[in-house]
This record gives C-alpha cells, sequence and structure tokens, in this order.
C-alpha cells in the first residue's frame, strides 16, 4: 500500500513516517511548507493550503494519507475533498475530550488558526465555558523543537510541562505533533493526551500492525 504522511513541515510529517516505520509500515513524508513560519502565513488562506496540498499530495495517487499535523487537519475536512483515503486528527478530539476530566487542562496548539479552529470545536461541543481548559499556541517552542535533536526536544518538552504542573494543570493535550513522543506518556504529574499518536495506533491497527 502506497501511504502518504503529510505535515505542515519535514519536522512532523517525518515524525509520523519514523513512527510508523517502527511498527514496519513504509509511508512517504510531505511537508507542505520549508519552516513553521512560512505554515503559519499559509494557514491565512485555507484555499492556499489545500492548493498545495493537492500539488504535492494529489498527484502520486496515494492509497492513504495520514494527516500528522493538528492545524493542517483542523483547516479543511479533507475526507469530503478524498473520500475513503485520508486519516484527519480532528476526528479524534471529541472522545478524548469526553475521556478526560477537563477540570485544569492546557492544551498546546502551534498558532492560532489551530487556537481558532479548536475554540470552535469546544464551543461546539459545549466545553469552551468550562475556565478550566486553556488553549495555548507555542510557535516559539516549535521552532526550537525543529532546530534541536531528540534528546534536547524532549528535555524542552520537559520543561514546559513542569511549569503547567506548578501552576497547578492537571492536564494537557498535545495539539501539535511537534510534540509527540511515546516516553512523554511516563511523565509524572500530569495526564498528558497525544492524539498524534493515537490516530497513527489506530491507522497501524487497521494495517495490522502493533
Amino acid at each position: 500500500m502506497n501511504i502518504a504522511v503529510v505535515g505542515g513541515t519535514s519536522f512532523d510529517s517525518g515524525r509520523g513516517a519514523v513512527f510508523l516505520k517502527a511498527q514496519g509500515i513504509e509511508s512517504t513524508p510531505i511537508g507542505l511548507s520549508a519552516h513553521p513560519d512560512e505554515q503559519t502565513a499559509l494557514y491565512q488562506s485555507p484555499d492556499k493550503v489545500k492548493q498545495r496540498f493537492a500539488e504535492r499530495v494529489q498527484p502520486q495517487n496515494f492509497d492513504q494519507v495520514v494527516i500528522y499535523c493538528n492545524s493542517l487537519s483542523f483547516i479543511s475536512d479533507w475526507s469530503s475533498l478524498y473520500p475513503g483515503k485520508v486519516w484527519e486528527l480532528s476526528r479524534f478530539y471529541q472522545a478524548l475530550l469526553e475521556k478526560a476530566e477537563r477540570s485544569k487542562m492546557a492544551i498546546w496548539v502551534a498558532e492560532n488558526s489551530m487556537k481558532a479552529n479548536l475554540t470552535r470545536l469546544l464551543k461546539n461541543q459545549g466545553y469552551y465555558k468550562q475556565m478550566g481548559i486553556q488553549v495555548m499556541p507555542k510557535l516559539a517552542l516549535i521552532k526550537q523543537l525543529e532546530k534541536a535533536d531528540t534528546g534536547t526536544q524532549n528535555a524542552l518538552i520537559t520543561r514546559e510541562l513542569d511549569k503547567l504542573k506548578e501552576e497547578g494543570y492537571e492536564e494537557v493535550v498535545f495539539g501539535c505533533t511537534h510534540f509527540d513522543h511515546p516516553d512523554l506518556y511516563k511523565y509524572r504529574g500530569l495526564a498528558i493526551y497525544q492524539p498524534g499518536l493515537e490516530m497513527l495506533q489506530a491507522f497501524m491497527r487497521t494495517q495490522g500492525a502493533m
């Protein structure tokens, strides 16, 4: 099967492809932009995002397309454009929010378009008035992660998790796949949700992996 892993940049698409390969699933990583600032600017025009997606993904006629990027997943209804082919992170949020306590939750996102789209989802699901939920853009941290090795990446994320814990947060959702790593589930003192990894795990089960 011909599989694409599509991200905002090569950082998240490459990370998703590495996670799949660890379970014996080969895929082609495709980043839409060279760096986070370029992709953030692109999100200001959803039609241009769809155009670039079509230019870089559609000609290769993939059997399955895994959108391993929260902001990209929320910017359009990809499943209506590519019926039966697309895996979208936006589809995993309802179940995630239902099982969470939501008493004091931080949701880390990449940038403001994702914050706006996620806030709309929270309103639609009746969670927006729960003041314990804070949606936090983390573009500066994301740019740091893109320049760091894996060990440094996890250290940077852990430092930010420590701050959340000190501020009394109880749960954190990684609303950007730049933060995803299985080892971070082991962090003590916060319930950590990684919808990107949950989507990959669901996808791998359909492929007979795991």
